[in-house]
């Protein structure tokens, strides 16, 4: 039997040794096309959090009263493809390079989310190849000092390779070649020139009365809660960096981005303590730059576009002068193109002023009103159980979509566009606990969080016709009413150049439990084995039907209206593509650890699946899509003190079939019609290998 103490000090002694594995993917999605919400932030965790922390070096020296300690890290690393882009996941036109292409051509229904597997498409394509300094530096006077940390990177990579395709810009486009190369040089140094300082507080330690307490002030990470790989629970209050999280070696210490506030904890009996934060300078996410290998949305990275609403049946960047059925054929000479289902009705990208919705200026929330408070327990008598309680307000990390109504229904360049918004003051209420099973010798966690007025994503297609007044477009066009979206049952009539919010709030549940063992010296030769299993669920309260209001899921491309959706040439979305009021799924990973191997090194290998077994997250969560499924091969190693070194392969398996199949515009036009997976990266599988130096 063991002692009550040694419960808790087994206990952290996993948790520690957990946050320890760590680095790799994470599922998201954008408008009418991209996907950031999907695959842009769902998996960053997985990957630090699985890399065995490697040998621990420091330069440390006094100088007068001040104790300095700097740890740095030089890591270098290699990524290739290793499965060829999938015609499937990029858009028809983009597969033709032509102007007349319609629905019955191979290719996704979008041209907004496809950059990224263009520009490293074939399989054998070198897609980072990063080189990383990172440090850490610590200056302290007895109980107070200063921490800081920051890293630069470079990646030759995806500084020589050309991100866009020449043929979306120049003549006959309404972009030019400058504007090309503007989106480069930003794509460019997001991902692969930039330096960047993180954290840099102030830290104390000191007692009130007989008390201990701490105090931090400046950028800094709090990271509450016990998930391991799941996000989007308590830590929902930390943005997280998709560029730092994709670069070979990733730890965990760079994903997660620091914020500025004042942070304090206090005793305030024995067991008993509190935490406190104030945030004064709001951070977001940061996702993957536009055209970078990861990246599933080409208009909200760095070096981001125009959205383009052609349903992937237009180049992109066409000019309104090629948009229209007659200009289309007078340009390209044939008389029988025919675009649109029905003769008259606007063609290509079903309206008379081209294909580019422009991005307006973001609406970023206020730096102030983020708060919250922790109270923690340690409970011996419960098998030394620590529980803790949190109350938080904070605004959204993520991006939301809303909409600026064009000037005349039907006519994109006429002053419409979209922005990006973060809503402010979303409640959350949680509860989390950690203790250990004495059967078993398990270690468990969970936690549970209320998250009351979270703001989900509108389905992108209908508030983007919405915003288009495609519905008075098509009675004009067609001689009658079309029912083409059903934003306007909660929005009202379209006003030209009206505001459109693109989000609604919902009360959001989210729960998470985890279980993990490690198993000394055993059969398999190893010295430890680490068995980890994380499962978590999301209910959302009162979400509506699709029939009634859609929210965004991956790859959900066409109209939901059918009529609208038929009008336009096109297949209605298959309804089993939008977001759920309910989903879950599960992460396992085994790590085998040998010592000493040859009297030289550390080798880790490890094993990881991970799978979304039942429902679609909405966006921006975009934690779970159905039937999703990751598995991650790897092994590190740690030798001569300083250095490590990592291998691993990782395959994205396919999801359910929910993104629409080519069809005959002729016949099918509205048909519920399905055949292509809704997993935007599965295509993607690829090699990671990487080595540090610490010191």
């Amino acid at each position: 039997m063991r002692r009550s103490g040694d419960h808790r000090a087994a206990t952290r002694a996993h948790k520690h040794n957990l946050r320890r594995l760590g680095g790799e993917h994470r599922e998201g999605k954008t408008m009418s096309n991209g996907n950031f919400w999907r695959a842009g932030t769902a998996g960053l965790l997985t990957a630090a959090t699985l890399l065995p922390a490697g040998p621990a070096s420091a330069l440390g020296f006094q100088l007068g009263e001040f104790d300095i300690s700097l740890e740095s890290s030089l890591t270098a690393g290699l990524a290739m493809r290793t499965e060829d882009a999938d015609k499937e996941l990029i858009g028809k036109s983009n597969l033709a390079n032509a102007v007349d292409v319609d629905s019955s051509f191979v290719g996704a229904y979008s041209t907004n989310g496809d950059d990224g597997n263009q520009a490293f498409s074939d399989s054998g394509d070198l897609f980072f190849g990063q080189i990383k300094l990172s440090s850490d530096l610590t200056i302290q006077v007895g109980d107070w000092g200063v921490f800081a940390r920051g890293n630069y990177r470079y990646d030759p990579i995806v500084k020589n390779e050309t991100l866009f395709d020449d043929f979306d810009y120049g003549p006959n486009r309404s972009r030019t070649q400058a504007d090309r190369r503007a989106r480069q040089s930003a794509a460019e140094d997001a991902a692969g020139d930039d330096g960047e300082l993180f954290d840099l507080y102030l830290f104390g330690n000191f007692k009130i009365g007989d008390r201990a307490a701490s105090l931090r002030i400046g950028r800094q990470v709090l990271n509450w809660g016990e998930s391991t790989f799941i996000a989007n629970g308590i830590n929902s209050i930390v943005p997280v960096d998709a560029r730092q999280a994709r670069g070979p070696g990733a730890e965990v210490k760079e994903i997660f981005r620091p914020f500025g506030m004042v942070w304090g904890s206090m005793e305030l009996v024995r067991n008993i303590s509190i935490e406190a934060f104030y945030q004064f300078g709001w951070e977001g996410t940061i996702i993957d730059p536009s055209g970078t290998y990861f990246s599933t949305s080409d208009f909200l990275g760095a070096g981001a576009a125009d959205v383009q609403i052609g349903f992937g049946r237009c180049n992109e960047n066409i000019l309104p002068t090629l948009a229209t059925q007659d200009a289309l054929r007078d340009a390209t000479g044939n008389p029988n193109l025919d675009i649109g289902a029905r003769a008259g009705a606007p063609t290509c990208d079903d309206a008379a002023g081209g294909t580019n919705v422009p991005e307006l200026a973001a609406n970023e929330p206020e730096d102030g009103g983020q708060y919250g408070v922790r109270l923690n327990f340690f409970i011996e008598a419960l098998n030394s159980t620590d529980l803790s309680l949190y109350a938080i307000n904070y605004h959204s990390r993520l991006p939301l979509l809303s909409g600026v109504n064009v000037a005349a229904p039907g006519v994109a360049a006429s002053g419409g566009g979209f922005l990006r918004e973060y809503p402010e003051d979303i409640e959350l209420y949680g509860i989390s606990f950690n203790s250990f099973l004495e059967f078993g010798e398990i270690a468990v966690q969970g936690e549970y969080s209320l998250h009351k007025d979270q703001p989900l994503q509108i389905d992108d297609v209908e508030l983007l016709l919405y915003s288009l007044g495609i519905e008075q477009a098509l009675a004009g066009a067609l001689g009658g009413p079309v029912s083409a979206t059903t934003v306007d049952d909660i929005r009202g009539p379209f006003v030209p150049g009206a505001y459109t919010q693109g989000y609604e709030r919902f009360d959001y549940h989210q729960w998470n439990l985890s279980f993990s063992k490690f198993i000394g010296p055993n059969w398999t030769g190893s010295d430890q084995i680490v068995l980890l299993g994380e499962f978590a669920g999301q209910i959302i309260d009162d979400l509506p039907d699709p029939d009634e209001l859609p929210f965004e899921a991956a790859a959900t491309y066409v109209p939901n209206q059918a009529e609208g959706a038929a009008a336009l040439g096109l297949p209605a979305q298959d309804r089993a593509g939008y977001a759920d009021d309910a989903a879950w799924g599960y992460r396992l990973v085994a790590a085998f650890r040998y010592l000493n191997v040859l009297n030289r090194y550390n080798l880790t290998p490890s094993i990881r699946y991970f799978h979304d077994v039942k429902g679609n997250s909405p966006a921006p969560i975009s934690t779970f899509l159905e039937d999703r499924k990751q598995i991650v091969l790897g092994v590190n190693a740690e030798f001569l003190d300083a250095w490590e070194a990592g291998l691993s392969y990782t395959m994205f398996l396919d999801s359910q079939d929910t993104a629409a199949a080519p069809i005959d515009p002729a016949t099918q036009a509205g048909q519920r019609i399905s055949g292509y997976s809704s997993n935007v990266v599965e295509d993607r599988d690829f090699v990671n290998l990487f080595l540090r130096y610490n010191f």
